[in-house]
């Protein structure tokens, strides 16, 4: 049986919702820069390429160690826990795993000529 996990679904909008979700971006626009006489838009890429993320040194340190709660599943940052149980049920927390901020991708679409690059 299906079972969609869902943590990692995509939504399509329909004329109606694309309606919607253009307007609230064009108003949060509107109030976080035009409003503004000190504050300017931009549209960055979404792909860096990784020397970008080396030059500055997120390469080599940009993680985090996360660890989840074995009883109701929540994740927090090792670095912000104090003891070893969940602070929200007092539940049992895995070791702490490392969280990878920048999360990687390919460009290309020949096997083995596949260039890396990161997501912002």
């Amino acid at each position: 049986m299906f079972s969609p996990d869902l943590r990692y679904i995509f939504y399509d909008y329909g004329p109606l919702g694309v309606e919607l979700k253009n307007n609230l971006k064009a108003l949060w626009w509107k109030w976080m820069t035009k409003d503004h006489d000190n504050i300017v838009g931009i549209d960055g890429a979404i792909i860096t390429n990784p020397k970008v993320w080396e030059a500055s040194g997120h390469l080599k340190s940009f993680v985090d160690p996360l660890v989840e709660c074995k009883k109701c599943h929540r994740r927090f940052k090792a670095d912000d826990i104090p003891g070893d149980k969940c602070p929200d049920c007092g539940g049992e927390l895995t070791a702490p795993k490392v969280f990878n901020i920048l999360v990687p991708t390919e460009l290309g679409v020949i096997e083995g000529e596949k260039l890396k690059a990161y997501l912002r």
